[in-house]
C-alpha cells in the first residue's frame, strides 16, 4: 500500500470517528450538553514543553454549565494501523496529552485492528479510554435465541470477557455490534457508557430534558393489542392456509416471506453455543435476511415451532429498527414471556415483543377464548 493510500485510509477513519462522536453528542445521546461543545479536526493546542502547538486528530472542547471559557478538552487519537496498537503508542499519546496546557484533558484512542493486552492494561492505569471500531467485514448481523441465560453476575462477567476479546483479537467478529471500548477497568459494547464514564460529573448536563434524550430507548414500547393486531392481519391474509385443526401452520408464512421478501429459512445446522455457553436454538441474520432454527430441535415440535414463530416476530417487528441501530447490544433469550419478567431494558422489551408475537400467532385469542369457554361449560 502506498503512503498516499495509507494517508487517505487514515483520513477516512478519522472522518468516520469524528462524524460518529459529533452526531451522537449533538443528538443528546451522551451526557454532555451539546450547546456547550465545539468540535474540531487537526486543531493545534499549545505545548508548554515544545513552546508551540501540537496538532491532534480531533478534539471536543467542552464548557462547564456556568462558564464561557474552555473547561474540558477531550482529545481523540485515531490509529488505523495494520497491526494492533501497542503500549508505546499509548505512552506516546499520554505524553502528548500531558503537554497540552490545562488540567482537564481527557484522551480516547480509536483503532480498527485492536490493542495489545499490555496496551489495554496500561491505558486503564493512566485513565485513557480505548475503543475499537470493527470493519464492516467483521460484523455478523445476528440475533440468537437460547434456552436459558446466566444469572446477572455471571452474565456480566462473560460480557466483560467478550469485550476484552473484541478489543485484543484482530480477527474478532462482532454480532450486531461494531464498537467495543474500555476505560478504568470498565468494558462495554456501548461506547456511550464508556464515554460518559470518561466525562467528569462537573461537565455533565443536569437539564432533565437533556438527560431524558440521553437515555432514549432503542426499542419502542408496543403493547399486546398492537401485536395481536399485527398477528390478526397475518391470519386474515392467509385464511384457511394456516389453519389445520387446532394448529396454526407456519409454512405458508415462511413460503410467502421466501418468495416475496427473499428470506432464507435454514433448519439443518447445529447453531452451537453463545458466549455464555448456552445452546443457540434460533437466530436471525438481520442483513442477509436468513432465519436459522437449530437441528437439535425436533422438526415441528412445540419448541421448534415457538422458536420459529419467535424469530418471525423479530423479523417482522424489529428488522428495520435493528438495521438502523447496528451497535445495539440485544441478546436473544426466552426469559421474557410475561410483563412481570421484564426489566426496564431494550433487551427485555425486544424479547417480550417477539415472545408475545409467537404466542399470539401460535395460539390466537380467537381460538383460545372459545376453547376455554367450552371447557367451563
Amino acid at each position: 500500500m502506498s503512503d498516499l493510500s495509507s494517508v487517505a485510509k487514515g483520513d477516512a477513519f478519522e472522518a468516520k470517528v469524528f462524524k460518529l462522536l459529533k452526531s451522537h453528542i449533538l443528538a443528546g445521546e451522551y451526557t454532555l450538553n451539546p450547546k456547550k461543545c465545539q468540535f474540531f479536526m487537526q486543531k493545534g493546542y499549545f505545548s508548554y514543553k515544545r513552546k508551540k502547538e501540537i496538532k491532534v486528530d480531533m478534539s471536543i472542547e467542552v464548557h462547564a454549565e456556568d462558564k464561557e471559557k474552555l473547561s474540558l478538552l477531550v482529545v481523540v487519537e485515531c490509529k488505523n494501523y495494520n497491526k494492533r496498537v501497542g503500549v508505546d503508542d499509548i505512552e506516546e499519546f499520554e505524553s502528548k496529552l500531558s503537554q497540552i496546557s490545562g488540567k482537564n484533558v481527557k484522551g480516547i484512542v480509536f483503532t480498527t485492528k485492536g490493542f495489545q493486552s499490555g496496551a489495554l492494561e496500561f491505558a486503564s492505569s493512566i485513565g485513557i479510554a480505548l475503543a475499537r471500531f470493527l470493519p464492516d467485514n467483521q460484523i455478523q448481523w445476528f440475533l440468537e435465541r437460547t434456552p436459558e441465560i446466566l444469572g446477572g453476575r455471571s452474565r456480566r462477567k462473560a460480557q466483560i470477557e467478550e469485550v476484552k476479546k473484541a478489543l485484543t483479537d484482530e480477527k474478532y467478529e462482532g454480532k450486531a455490534e461494531f464498537i467495543f471500548s474500555a476505560f478504568n477497568g470498565s468494558y462495554s459494547s456501548s461506547f456511550a457508557e464508556i464515554f460518559n464514564k470518561l466525562i467528569p460529573d462537573d461537565f455533565k448536563s443536569y437539564n432533565q430534558q437533556h438527560l431524558k434524550s440521553s437515555n432514549k430507548e432503542i426499542v419502542p414500547y408496543i403493547g399486546q393489542s398492537y401485536i395481536d393486531g399485527r398477528v390478526n392481519n397475518i391470519l386474515k391474509y392467509f385464511g384457511f392456509k394456516v389453519k389445520n385443526k387446532n394448529e396454526i401452520l407456519l409454512s405458508p408464512i415462511c413460503d410467502y416471506l421466501s418468495k416475496f421478501s427473499n428470506v432464507e429459512f435454514i433448519y439443518d445446522e447445529d447453531l452451537g453455543e453463545n458466549v455464555h455457553g448456552n445452546k443457540i436454538l434460533g437466530k436471525l441474520s438481520i442483513d442477509s435476511k436468513a432465519i436459522f432454527i437449530s437441528n437439535t430441535l425436533e422438526l415441528n415440535s412445540p419448541r421448534w415451532r415457538f422458536t420459529l414463530a419467535h424469530e418471525l416476530g423479530h423479523f417482522l417487528l424489529h428488522r428495520k429498527l435493528l438495521l438502523s441501530k447496528p451497535n445495539s447490544y440485544l441478546v436473544d433469550s426466552e426469559n421474557s414471556i410475561s410483563w412481570e419478567n421484564i426489566e426496564k431494558s431494550d433487551n427485555s422489551r425486544l424479547e417480550w415483543q417477539a415472545n408475545s408475537f409467537a404466542s399470539s400467532l401460535l395460539l390466537p385469542k380467537a381460538t383460545l377464548i372459545p376453547f376455554i369457554a367450552n371447557l367451563l361449560i
